[in-house]
């Protein structure tokens, strides 16, 4: 009789979650309009930005709550893996969001937002926080995909910086877009309890998302003098959601999440779009050995 396949889902597909600290630094050199969209299309990815190092900080600590009740060893590695990948994403979207704060944004205004609907969820359950968390996950990743297959959607003016960052991150969400959500499966189960908190957590994902991000957008562009600007979010409409939007088509990630048997690589299996962009994407000098002891198999 064959042994059962225990690695991952995500080792299953050839990928391993990997740790990697490139060295990524912003001057004021950078175009403060630094994507062709327009100043609401940077808005946007610069909204992502500020959000990026609070909501990474939740991600880590759902994760790690999680991984005391695991038992299978590989699943315990790649959700430390996943947890060191999200601490790099948090330092450099500080490193960014500093140049932010240079420019004169009001970045610490910008995370008040976040920041309480952060403060609403810590009253709610652990199991609660980290649906919402997978769910958050779920979305990240879906950025992820479409920053990797459509090129065009970073198109930038006169500086690959940032592009860069944004580059690395969505390989990484791509790459452990499974992690979280099969540790939460692996302690919860499948059943009819764990699939209504997936819900339930995916509806506040949707919601914390869908309030703070506008907001956000309309804070920089505020700054910037444009936010009364309608040709400004008429682009920024059209970029996200017009015939060639970067969101369009994408309600399929929500439809597909609903699905009591979802799970992510076989929802959307991208590894060789990984395995695609790898090579222009990673440096090999990036990447951290993990060096810690294994920890015990408990089965």
């Amino acid at each position: 009789m064959s042994q059962p396949d225990m690695r991952t889902t995500t080792q299953q597909r050839g990928i391993s979650v990997t740790l990697r600290r490139p060295d990524f630094k912003y001057d004021a050199d950078v175009p403060r309009m630094w994507h062709s969209g327009g100043a609401a299309v940077t808005a946007f990815w610069n909204a992502l930005s500020i959000g990026a190092p609070l909501l990474e900080a939740e991600f880590i600590k759902d994760a790690a709550r999680l991984e005391g009740e695991l038992q299978s060893e590989d699943q315990i590695r790649e959700l430390r893996s996943f947890i060191r990948q999200e601490g790099a994403h948090a330092n450099l979207h500080r490193r960014f969001n500093d140049l932010l704060v240079e420019w004169g944004y009001p970045v610490q205004a910008c995370e008040a937002p976040v920041r309480r609907a952060l403060k609403l969820l810590s009253h709610t359950s652990s199991t609660f926080r980290c649906a919402t968390a997978l769910s958050g996950e779920h979305f990240i990743g879906e950025i992820g995909d479409i920053v990797l297959g459509r090129p065009e959607v970073l198109e930038t003016v006169g500086d690959s910086r940032v592009t860069r960052l944004w580059l690395w991150h969505s390989y990484e969400e791509v790459e452990h877009k499974a992690a979280l959500f099969d540790a939460f499966t692996a302690v919860h189960g499948t059943g009819v309890r764990a699939y209504l908190y997936r819900v339930t957590g995916l509806g506040t994902a949707i919601v914390v998302l869908s309030v703070t991000i506008p907001i956000t957008v309309a804070r920089l562009l505020h700054h910037d003098d444009k936010a009364g600007d309608v040709r400004e979010w008429i682009r920024l409409g059209r970029y996200l959601f017009g015939t060639q939007g970067a969101l369009r088509k994408r309600s399929r990630a929500i439809v597909q999440f609903l699905r009591p048997g979802f799970q992510p690589w076989d929802y959307l299996d991208n590894s060789a779009l990984l395995a695609e962009r790898r090579g222009d994407l990673i440096d090999p000098n990036w990447e951290v050995p993990d060096t810690r002891p294994r920890p015990q198999d408990a089965t």
